[in-house]
């Protein structure tokens, strides 16, 4: 009767060890569950903010983008004005037209710099906005950038053809005079 007391005992105490060994098994689960949990909050609020920095980013790149296309429009104009002094036809039509195509340029571009004004220094305005919403935002940003970006190409490129066209005038000119 002793003996089967003994082994009562040892398989009792036995219970007792594996039900504390599952108690700290379950225990190290938990905890590894909640720092899974809290590193997979961690890593959201993280890929949340590096979604805002590229919004203010992209943002701030297209009010960049604008003030170059306003710049270029100015010189566009500028070009237009000297073209027009050489060939003597200012108020004629042709030369209105051509300045209210440099302005448009401008005004066009303008359009895209206000609305990503929005989201420069940070993008606050999307701090609770849902991931969604932010993928969104960015992929419209980027598509504006890439249309400012033409835009500006292709006033570079009208500026670039006028400006030559000044300088080969001025050239002509120049050897017209020196020949007299």
């Amino acid at each position: 009767m002793f003996l089967a007391t003994l082994q009562d005992i040892a398989v009792a105490v036995a219970a007792v060890v594996s039900a504390i060994g599952g108690c700290a098994g379950a225990l190290a689960a938990f905890r590894s569950a909640r720092s899974a949990s809290e590193a997979a909050l961690s890593a959201k609020e993280s890929a949340h903010r590096a979604t805002l920095r590229e919004i203010s980013s992209t943002a701030s790149t297209i009010v960049l983008e604008v003030a170059r296309v306003r710049a270029r429009a100015i010189e566009l104009d500028a070009a237009y004005q000297t073209a027009t002094a050489f060939s003597g036809s200012f108020g004629h039509s042709a030369y209105e037209e051509r300045r209210r195509n440099a302005a448009a340029f401008s005004e066009r571009a303008s359009t895209f710099g206000e609305g990503a004004a929005l989201f420069t220094g940070g993008a606050r305005s999307l701090a609770q906005a849902l991931p969604e919403e932010l993928d969104r935002v960015l992929l419209r940003l980027i598509e504006n950038l890439a249309t400012v970006r033409a835009l500006h190409d292709e006033v570079d490129r009208k500026h670039s053809e006028v400006s030559s066209e000044n300088a080969e005038e001025r050239a002509r000119r120049l050897a017209a005079k020196c020949a007299k």
